[in-house]
């Protein structure tokens, strides 16, 4: 339960820090807002990372897929519940996977 806890919290912590990131990156009126994932989508702790896909695509629709009149683009990775393709898989999305 304890690996589950700390995965978890990782997941959701690289979450964070990568909107963060991108939304301190943003220069000039976007054309949208992108929010990008990296989560365990396969492997042991595979549906916990489903389940916050799920979460996050309903907490959008909900929302009317816009923040300030402008859509939300979502870009997820699977970190496949191991430290090295999480740890590319941000640098990725931070390094400019949407250009």
């Amino acid at each position: 339960m304890n690996d589950s806890k700390s995965c978890l919290q990782r997941n959701v912590v690289a979450v964070l820090a990568l909107s963060a990131c991108l939304s301190g990156m943003a220069r000039a009126e976007p054309d949208q807002f992108k929010i990008g994932g990296v989560v365990s989508l396969s492997g042991t702790y595979g549906i916990y990372g489903v389940d916050m896909q799920k979460g996050v695509t309903l907490a959008i629709e909900q929302r009317g897929g816009k923040v300030l009149g402008k859509p939300i683009e979502v870009l997820w990775e699977d970190d496949e519940t191991k430290p090295q393709p999480a740890v590319q898989k941000t640098a990725k999305l931070i390094g400019g996977a949407w250009t």
